[in-house]
């Protein structure tokens, strides 16, 4: 794991805690990204979904590799494009970093024998796979996203979003 910031520390925390994995975008990029859907993005125009690659489609992983995308993989999408291999890296496009002040927070459950056949594929081990390639119960994800938005709180001072989008 890398000790990043206290964002990226708390969803490592959490995922350690209780063995629930988290994501978290930087919400300004995905933003930023959302322009080209009207000349004033919103917060309801950031919209992330889970799908299959397109034939050729290509996504640079936090670990600066661009990597070409299996048919099975699920890509944790916007409108733009890819953003994560779900369950297995976040993208390097809207990684948080030192200049993040947003962060959308992402708690999902993955089918564990996907996960185990895109680690294989991508030779892409990670904290996160190594659970959910094992199983991580569906439940577990407003509880990791509770905790880890309580942590980032505190933490970082921030101001909590009401509501949770569950889809």
């Amino acid at each position: 794991m890398r000790p990043i910031n206290n964002i990226v520390d708390a969803t490592n925390y959490v995922m350690l805690e209780i063995g629930e994995p988290l994501h978290a975008f930087d919400y300004d990029v995905l933003v930023e990204r959302a322009k080209g859907q009207g000349p004033r993005p919103k917060a309801q125009e950031v919209k992330i979904i889970t799908r299959l690659p397109a034939p050729g489609e290509k996504l640079k992983t936090l670990d600066g590799v661009e990597r070409q995308l299996d048919d099975y993989t699920i890509l944790v999408c916007d409108k733009q494009g890819a953003l994560s291999l779900g369950g297995v890296m976040g993208g390097a496009e809207s990684e948080v970093n030192e200049k993040t002040v947003n962060v959308l927070l992402e708690a999902a459950s993955w089918e564990f024998i996907n996960i185990r056949k895109t680690v294989q594929s991508q030779k892409l081990p990670s904290e996160a796979s190594y659970r959910f390639s094992r199983g991580v119960h569906p439940a577990m994800t407003v509880r990791g996203v509770s905790r880890g938005i309580e942590l980032m709180r505190q933490w970082a001072g921030g101001v909590v979003a009401k509501g949770m989008v569950d889809e």
